[in-house]
């Protein structure tokens, strides 16, 4: 943030900044910018990197009122085969 408000106080360039600070690439600067005004301070923050942590595994058994009523195999059939 210090940087943006340099940039902002003293109404710089992105190169000028970039060289005030030893930013190699002046496009991080308005990046930066762009991300301030669209999110706020929040928007700045470091995000995590990589890929997403895996699925937890699904339970072991299904509850009772998950597993299907008995004869509703056979209903299906007949509704089927109306």
């Amino acid at each position: 943030m210090s940087v943006l408000r340099y940039v902002w106080d003293n109404a710089l360039s992105y190169s000028q900044a970039a060289t005030h600070f030893n930013i190699r690439n002046p496009g991080v600067l308005a990046q930066w910018v762009r991300l301030y005004r669209h999110g706020g301070l929040g928007a700045l923050e470091p995000r995590r990197k990589g890929r997403p942590p895996p699925m937890s595994a699904p339970s072991k058994k299904p509850s009772p009122s998950q597993e299907p009523a008995e004869g509703s195999h056979e209903a299906l059939l007949e509704e089927l085969n109306y």
